[in-house]
């Protein structure tokens, strides 16, 4: 039986009970307001490393997952 993951770079699908080789980040998001601007910040974290990564836009976030896909 195979069951499918959505996520926003794609769908993964996988066979249950078979091992995969999956990331898995949790996705922080917030507005910074300064001066009469609005920004948004983002930071992903991978749960497994526990490194966290920032960004300032959307853009390079979804190319630094998907390089981490790629590696």
């Amino acid at each position: 039986m195979s069951e499918a993951i959505i996520n926003p770079l794609g769908v993964m699908s996988r066979e249950k009970g078979v091992a995969n080789d999956y990331q898995i980040f949790v996705l922080r998001m917030w507005d910074e307001i300064g001066n009469e601007t609005r920004k948004v910040r983002l930071s992903v974290e991978n749960t497994h490393t526990g490194q966290r990564k920032g960004f300032t836009d959307w853009e390079q976030m979804t190319q630094f997952l998907r390089q981490q896909m790629q590696a």
